[in-house]
């Protein structure tokens, strides 16, 4: 047996046809390629195979962690790297038209694939929703059971002066707009390679009820969020940024 059979390798001592080594690179260049593919393409999350299984992980995930951290101090907000690290909210302005997505692709870095149907998501979007997360992290509902949704309540006043907008009839409805959009997301990610998973809407529901502010009637919101959503908080995989 030829040194180049027995472990893919030639010494440059060893006499060796032109044929051998020829074939010793083609064989190799083939290796390296496949090596190459599998590490830098990314999974196809429209695949119904893929979605079941991003789907078990995600749902193994919510019963190991079962409440949102809550941040380190107030002026610091908790954000999943899935979402911080991708386009999935844009910067676009707001006197621009917003795009209907429909199982579009997101721009992520390689160790995150996400697939995206909705209305355009952009900065005030984001500004809600990582204070919707504020506001429940930490919450610990009574029942282990993942299907149960993380309840808590907002007051619009409180949340529009937070995010510095006008407190007036403007305000709340960039605010009610805003939560429509983002309970009507349909959000796939997958993260280092399989071992986090969800798959779902950023925001489950929004009840709305109406309390007295500074002589004025203003809409409260008693908000639901997925207790899956939870599985985007794994301990590596959120970062704190300051607000």
């Amino acid at each position: 047996m030829s040194a180049a059979q027995q472990g893919d390798s030639i010494d440059a001592e060893t006499p060796a046809t032109a044929d051998k080594i020829t074939t010793f690179i083609q064989r190799n260049k083939q290796r390296v390629n496949a090596r190459a593919v599998r590490t830098t393409q990314q999974p196809d999350l429209r695949e119904p195979k893929l979605v079941q299984q991003v789907s078990a992980k995600m749902h193994q995930l919510s019963l190991v962690i079962n409440e949102i951290p809550a941040p380190i101090d107030d002026d610091v907000r908790n954000v999943p790297n899935a979402l911080a690290r991708t386009a999935l909210f844009t910067i676009r302005s707001d006197r621009d038209e917003r795009a209907f997505l429909n199982n579009v692709l997101i721009a992520a870095p390689n160790n995150v694939a996400m697939l995206y149907k909705g209305e355009e998501l952009r900065q005030d979007d984001a500004g809600v929703w990582l204070q919707m997360i504020y506001a429940a992290s930490g919450v610990r509902e009574k029942s282990s059971d993942p299907s149960q949704p993380i309840t808590f309540t907002v007051r619009a006043w409180e949340l529009i002066e937070t995010l510095g907008w006008a407190n007036n009839k403007t305000g709340y409805q960039r605010l009610f707009d805003c939560l429509q959009r983002l309970i009507a997301t349909a959000l796939t990610v997958e993260m280092d390679r399989g071992r986090s998973a969800f798959i779902g809407s950023l925001l489950s529901e929004a009840k709305i009820t109406s309390v007295m502010n500074r002589g004025k009637v203003s809409p409260s919101y008693e908000i639901q969020i997925s207790r899956t959503v939870v599985s985007l908080f794994a301990p590596d995989a959120y970062s704190r940024v300051t607000w």
